[in-house]
């Protein structure tokens, strides 16, 4: 059943985009699965299948990748400042501040929520 789906496609040489030589590229946004291949005239011609399953987990782990960029801007600053053998004073106001905007205010209401309540009473002297 899979042979009626296989799409025949060409595309120039430097235009491709490999993500296992031979095996898959990425094709018009998607990842395109190859079954056979042949070049001719610095063209090659692509029979496969587009792989939209594959497709949706590589865009989501770039949206992942994404999202998590700004959390590890501040935790390479925070290293880069460890490591530092010398003061650098503009480096440690730039990283507090980031630490004060950025960390403080978005992680202390979800902190403030996860105190639990002492329900006994302190010890009787």
């Amino acid at each position: 059943m899979e042979e009626q789906w296989l799409l025949t496609v060409t595309v120039s040489e430097n235009d491709i985009n490999w993500i296992k030589s031979g095996k898959e590229i990425w094709l018009n946004n998607r990842m395109f699965d190859i079954k056979s291949s042949r070049i001719e005239n610095g063209n090659y011609t692509f029979t496969g299948l587009y792989d939209d399953d594959e497709t949706r987990l590589v865009k989501q782990l770039q949206k992942n990748q994404q999202e998590n960029s700004a959390d590890n801007k501040v935790l390479a600053q925070l290293f880069q400042l460890l490591m530092s053998p010398y003061d650098n004073s503009s480096l440690q106001l730039t990283f507090y501040k980031k630490i004060k905007t950025e960390f403080l205010l978005t992680a202390t209401p979800r902190l403030s929520t996860q105190s639990i309540s002492i329900i006994t009473p302190p010890p009787q002297a």
